[in-house]
């Protein structure tokens, strides 16, 4: 019978095709070797000299004595990254990627090691794209999908490229000897994973497994959305953008070299005719000569752009025609051209509004002219000039709609800050720097109630991390009474619930180090005799006379951690109902097991105190819920405990994001905007705080609201689709790393 989704042994058959693919990584790193070492003849054969002769045996002869190991390492590693890649904890670049900002700290041996493995990648998704197809709709199946969602499929080529460069790196050989492994195995592992594909696809379909579903949908005008939802890179990116190139850019190296203009040897090769074989680099004098040739070029992309503003009525024009003039070195033309590729994937992102994006344009012809004098804009992440735009841009994410409220005065001011950074003559980041602090301010007039709201919810957090941190600690204690499990569970909810924070609270509070401040400690052994059946005189006069000390220190405990007097009585009134059933000498009322027992205890206790969580970690005091905005649960299972806090309605989101990740909230930092349904309607969010021992996340609109969590609830929201990732990271980043990753591309291209 055909597995379907509704099948209980359709996540037995998923599982079992992850660990089969894990497990077949020995055979695949052995046949791809093997093919490899069938190759030796040839590879010495095309070999340009008798020293890469020589390095090719070399290499391949170590590789057959590596062999035993890596055909180990490589399931191993297998499993992990495949575990990695269904958490969601898998990079969401590839395996090779660099970003922007790092790009001054790789040596040339990672440059080329990146390099190699984007060519294997290439290399290996080229070889297995047929087979790929069938294993995504079969494992989307197994999965549960009805329609394809190739990045469910944690057996992707990528992963299988990213496991072998973290086993290779692992191996103790030197960097050359590994980069030529990357190289030769690469090549190999396309032809032997598109076998293995084929054979996880029999085996899928040998368990009742079928296809699932295509969906075909209109790609969005703006371009496809990144791993990050951001922006494509444009399709026509000139060959000066390589990965060394933009090292000297960020390096702000002084360039020396011939114009574009200058006249080239004829003889000069281009990189296409440089010999194939395995050199450590591209010879400097050909990039030096394709650079010079892609000077023109550039050139060219400027004036088509002038020509169309002259002709649409823009007022840059003249500024792109000076701009022109004054190029006349290859390290300028870059500066020009990244900065033209930062701007088309800043007004190409689909998460900016229409707006926002006209001022990014608006602006661009002044972060031109700052290029060319100010190289310190690319390499220095606080330059005034990227904290405007990633203050224009980050803040500009808090919107989902240009007629919600506060959007008016968020753009107005924006837009006089650009208009006056393009008119002005004054060059470098001087402009910038006033801009940033004019925009600060009038965008954060009237909302220092808000900040200081703000600043009052992260205290009373961080106060009740540590509070709870210490009562986890106390309740283990609690839990090691041999009496806890004799008495009523809602006095053994009650004591491993509110009253370890009362203890915290006490000991936290207490500046004179005393062993038991307040006598909270005391009152647990005290509390359980209570409860315990007694049948004798003498306990009863016992009893009588220590209640009223207890019942004392009881009530001072609870309104010392913002417990209502309301709320104090039930609970006392329950408790000498307690009281009166030890005195009669009967027990509590058995319970069959000890999960049934905690939870009962807690639903009663929940009853008399309002909610109390079982683990200690995530308990916050009502007073200090209903200042932080704190959310028990996912919105729409229960009715809201504090409906002040919640947060406007605002219009739902017409066009929904990527899917979403119950795991995103263990990678989300500060900064991070995500949307959360709330009350039946999407409002956006970013994530303000987090807790030191991230038991605690703080989320702010616009408004100045903000609405605290738990991590656990935050998964549980992205669990059920009522939380879900805007922007990971800073909306400039994300364009200036798709900058690196096509110099990246280009970087490849060469025939090394």
């Amino acid at each position: 019978m055909p597995v379907t989704a509704s099948s209980p042994s359709l996540q037995s058959v998923y599982r079992a095709c992850i660990k089969e693919a894990a497990a077949d990584g020995r055979d695949l790193m052995q046949r791809a070797i093997r093919r490899v070492q069938a190759s030796l003849a040839d590879r010495t054969a095309r070999a340009p000299d008798a020293p890469v002769r020589q390095a090719v045996h070399e290499a391949i002869t170590l590789l057959g004595k590596h062999e035993p190991a890596l055909c180990v390492a490589y399931p191993q590693m297998l499993l992990t990254d495949f575990a990695q890649a269904i958490s969601g904890h898998a990079a969401r670049q590839g395996a090779g990627a660099l970003s922007f900002a790092e790009l001054e700290l790789v040596d040339d041996a990672q440059v080329q090691e990146s390099v190699e493995v984007l060519r294997t990648q290439q290399s290996v998704a080229s070889a297995v794209e047929a087979e790929l197809v069938q294993l995504s709709a079969l494992v989307c199946a197994a999965q549960g999908l009805r329609t394809v969602q190739s990045d469910r499929n944690p057996l992707r080529p990528d992963t299988y490229v990213r496991s072998l460069r973290s086993v290779l790196q692992q191996s103790p050989v030197s960097p050359a000897i590994r980069l030529r492994w990357l190289q030769f195995l690469g090549e190999a592992l396309g032809p032997e994973l598109a076998a293995t594909y084929g054979r996880l696809c029999a085996f899928l379909r040998a368990q009742g497994v079928s296809e699932a579903g295509f969906q075909i949908v209109a790609a969005p005008a703006s371009g496809p959305r990144g791993g990050d939802g951001g922006a494509a890179m444009p399709a026509e990116i000139s060959t000066l953008l390589t990965v060394r190139a933009l090292q000297r850019l960020l390096a702000g190296e002084g360039d020396g070299r011939p114009t574009a203009a200058a006249p080239m040897p004829s003889a000069a090769p281009a990189p296409a005719d440089h010999p194939v074989g395995f050199a450590e680099t591209v010879p400097a004098a050909v990039e030096v000569l394709q650079e010079m040739r892609q000077v023109e070029s550039v050139m060219q992309r400027l004036r088509r752009r002038e020509s169309l503003e002259a002709a649409a009525g823009g007022g840059s024009a003249s500024l792109r025609e000076s701009l022109r003039r004054e190029v006349h070195r290859p390290g300028q033309a870059l500066a020009l051209e990244v900065v033209s590729l930062m701007v088309e994937n800043l007004a190409g992102d689909d998460r900016l509004l229409p707006s926002v994006r006209t001022e990014l344009r608006a602006l661009e012809p002044a972060l031109l002219r700052l290029a060319l004098k100010d190289p310190r804009f690319f390499s220095d992440r606080r330059h005034p000039a990227r904290r405007f735009l990633e203050e224009m841009t980050t803040r500009s994410l808090a919107w989902q709609a240009e007629d919600e409220p506060g959007y008016d005065g968020f753009i107005g001011p924006l837009r006089e800050a650009v208009e006056a950074l393009v008119q002005t003559h004054v060059e470098g980041a001087e402009p910038y720097e006033f801009a940033v602090q004019t925009l600060d301010d009038a965008w954060t007039r009237g909302q220092s109630r808000e900040r200081r709201h703000r600043e009052k919810a992260v205290r009373a957090l961080l106060k009740a991390e540590q509070r709870n941190l210490l009562a986890s600690r106390l309740g283990r204690e609690i839990e090691g009474r041999a009496d806890l499990a004799q008495a009523p569970a809602e006095v053994s909810a009650f004591l491993l619930g509110p009253w370890v924070q009362v203890m915290a609270q006490a000991q936290l509070a207490d500046a004179e180090g005393q062993h038991d401040p307040g006598g909270y400690r005391a009152a647990v052994p005290e509390l359980l005799w209570s409860v315990l059946p007694h049948s004798s005189m003498a306990a009863a006069t016992r009893l009588g006379r220590t209640l009223p000390g207890l019942l004392d220190t009881l009530q001072r405990g609870l309104r010392s951690i913002g417990y209502a007097q309301v709320q104090i009585r039930r609970f006392l009134d329950a408790l000498a109902a307690l009281h009166q059933r030890a005195l009669k000498g009967l027990p509590a009322e058995p319970v069959p097991a000890e999960g049934d027992l905690r939870m009962r205890g807690r639903e009663e206790l929940e009853r008399l105190l309002g909610p109390v969580p079982l683990e200690s970690e995530s308990w916050l005091a009502p007073s200090e819920q209903q200042q932080t905005g704190f959310m028990e649960s996912v919105p729409g299972t229960e009715p809201p405990l504090f409906a002040a806090t919640e947060a406007a309605r605002a219009p739902s989101r017409p066009a929904p994001l990527p899917a979403a990740d119950p795991d995103l909230p263990l990678s989300l930092q500060p900064g991070s905007w995500v949307e959360l349904l709330l009350d039946g309607s999407w409002s956006r969010w970013q994530l303000s705080w987090i807790s030191p021992h991230r038991t605690l996340l703080m989320f702010t609109a616009a408004s100045g609201k903000s609405h605290s969590m738990t991590p656990k609830l935050a998964s549980a929201m992205a669990q059920s689709g009522s939380l879900r990732l805007v922007s990971g990271q800073a909306v400039v980043d994300g364009a200036l790393d798709a900058i690196a990753g096509a110099a990246l591309l280009n970087s490849a291209e060469f025939k090394l």
